[in-house]
C-alpha cells in the first residue's frame, strides 16, 4: 500500500464532465491506491496511445488523477474518505420524473386524437359538398337538356308547369283536368308528346319533389296515356 501523502485544504482540480472519463480515473485511483505505483507504470504501458488514459502522461486532467490517487490512499488509511479533503463537486443527474413523461405522452396522444377527428371531419365536409355540387350539376343538366328539347319542339311548357306546381299540396281533379286539357291541346305530335313526357319525368325526378306530387304526375301520365 502506498504511504499517505500530506493532504491540505485545496481547491479540487477540475474532473471530466463526461462520466465515462471520470470513471476510468476514479476506478484507475483506486487499484493504484491498492496496488501501488507499480500499477500505474503498467497501465502507463499498456494504454499508451489511448487518448482515454491521456491524464497519465500529463495530458488533460492528470492533476484530478493526482488528487483521486491521494483521495484513496487516505481513504484506505483511516477510514475517513473527507477528511481535510474538499469534496470533489457531484455531478448533476437530473431525475426521471414517470408522471410527468406520462402526462407528457397523454397530452400527445389527445394532440394526435384532435388531429384525426379535425381531417376525419373536414375530409366528410369535402364529401358532403362534391355530393352536393355533383347533385346540382346533374339536376341543371336534366334542366337543360329538357329546355333544349322543348325549344327544338317550339313548346312552351310554362303554363303547364305553373298548373302542376300546385299539385304540391293536394291533388286537385281541375287542376288534373286542366293539365290533361293542355297536353292534348298542345302535343299534337308524336314528337311535342315525347317532350311533355321527358318533361313529367322530370319533374317527377326533381329533388324538391314530394312522393304526393309524383303519385299526382303519375296519375296525370297514367290518365293521359289511356284517352
Amino acid at each position: 500500500m502506498l504511504g499517505t501523502p500530506s493532504l491540505g485544504p485545496t481547491s479540487i482540480p477540475r474532473a471530466p464532465e463526461d462520466e465515462d472519463s471520470r470513471n476510468v480515473i476514479d476506478r484507475l485511483a483506486e487499484f493504484v491506491a491498492k496496488n501501488g505505483m507499480e500499477f500505474e507504470e503498467r497501465t502507463r504501458a499498456k494504454q499508451y496511445g489511448d487518448p482515454r488514459f491521456a491524464f497519465l502522461y500529463g495530458g488533460e486532467f492528470a492533476d484530478y488523477y493526482r488528487f483521486r490517487v491521494m483521495q484513496e490512499i487516505q481513504k484506505l488509511n483511516d477510514g475517513n474518505p473527507t477528511a481535510g479533503l474538499v469534496p470533489p463537486p457531484a455531478i448533476h443527474v437530473p431525475q426521471f420524473d414517470a408522471n410527468a413523461a406520462l402526462a407528457q405522452i397523454a397530452t400527445f396522444n389527445q394532440q394526435i386524437a384532435d388531429s384525426e377527428a379535425n381531417l376525419r371531419a373536414q375530409f366528410d365536409s369535402i364529401e358532403l359538398q362534391k355530393e352536393a355540387q355533383l347533385a346540382t350539376a346533374i339536376e341543371k343538366a336534366e334542366a337543360d337538356k329538357i329546355a333544349s328539347i322543348c325549344e327544338q319542339v317550339a313548346l312552351d311548357v310554362d303554363p303547364l308547369s305553373k298548373m302542376l306546381d300546385q299539385l304540391s299540396g293536394h291533388c286537385s281533379k281541375d287542376v288534373i283536368s286542366n293539365s290533361k286539357k293542355w297536353i292534348f291541346e298542345k302535343c299534337t305530335t308524336d314528337r311535342l308528346r315525347e317532350a311533355i313526357l321527358m318533361y313529367l319525368l322530370y319533374r317527377v325526378k326533381e329533388p324538391r319533389a314530394t312522393e304526393q306530387f309524383k303519385l299526382h304526375i303519375l296519375y296525370l301520365i297514367n290518365d293521359w296515356a289511356h284517352h
